[in-house]
């Protein structure tokens, strides 16, 4: 049995199993443009990412801003630790899948939210 993390990016509906939050990113995409899939991390086929980043920018399609980067953090008691930044536009959240996928940061605007 193994773990597997996935980055699937697809609009008008986007998809992204791994995360927590996604019914909350579902809400907030608008826009047109194409699919995008790519696998982070995945223990069945011994796969893992250090540093990935992509984003709808300038010059891409769709009028949505909106970006997925993950990175490892390095020193200390947090070495080793990946770390997943969504930013949808509206909604942006900090994921650590490492860590039982626990949601760190949860930001509406400039509203934290919380519990």
């Amino acid at each position: 049995m193994g773990f597997a993390l996935r980055v699937i990016m697809k609009r008008p509906k986007p998809v992204l199993p791994f995360l927590l939050c996604g019914n909350l990113l579902l809400s907030a995409f608008c826009g047109l443009a194409g699919e995008f899939h790519a696998t982070l991390t995945d223990t069945s086929t011994n796969t893992w990412v250090e540093d990935f980043s992509v984003d709808g920018g300038a010059g891409k399609d769709g009028d949505v801003a909106w970006s997925v980067r993950k990175y490892t953090l390095r020193g200390g008691k947090q070495a080793g630790v990946d770390v997943v930044e969504v930013n949808n536009g509206k909604l942006r959240f900090t994921v650590v899948p490492t860590r039982g996928m626990n949601v760190h940061e949860l930001h509406c605007g400039d509203i934290r939210l919380g519990w």
